[in-house]
């Protein structure tokens, strides 16, 4: 990890630090991290360490980077506390679709339930993450209770 040139604190006691990639935002109180980039509202990812961090008044700093001067408003970014609505958009079984030909009519609407028989072992999902402020941000894990219990956690956005 590159270490962080510049700290500093706001009026919320938040300890802010960045190096030449990210603006991370440190609340004491609760231990919780935030990271910052350019899919935030910043100018860019590149924050030059040879350029300090210059207090304009007491809610708005200067970061040098790459495209110019970012000015930060640590009132103003903010992290997206909003969990996106997931919604399946397919279902397949062995390639087939359950919402069209033979699968649909097993499909249980009163418990969205489908049983699978034993030959039925190949199946996949399509969804979406209906959220689109920072797309990319948005990442998902999933588990088959029953069939293996782990969280299978994926960083690729959907």
């Amino acid at each position: 990890m590159d270490a962080f040139r510049y700290l500093f604190e706001d009026l919320s006691n938040n300890i802010w630090m960045n190096n030449e990639n990210v603006i991370l935002k440190l609340n004491p109180e609760s231990t919780q991290m935030q990271a910052f980039t350019s899919t935030d509202k910043l100018w860019d990812n590149v924050f030059y360490s040879s350029c300090p961090v210059v207090k304009l008044n007491e809610i708005q700093y200067l970061l040098g980077g790459n495209k110019g001067y970012n000015i930060l408003d640590v009132n103003q970014l903010m992290f997206n506390t909003m969990e996106p609505q997931l919604v399946i958009n397919d279902m397949k079984i062995l390639n087939q679709s359950v919402f069209s030909g033979q699968y649909e009519s097993r499909i249980d609407h009163s418990t969205d339930r489908i049983v699978l028989k034993n030959k039925e072992n190949n199946f996949s999902f399509e969804f979406s993450a209906l959220c689109y402020d920072n797309p990319e941000k948005q990442h998902y894990a999933y588990r088959l209770t029953g069939y293996d219990n782990d969280w299978h956690i994926h960083n690729q956005a959907i």
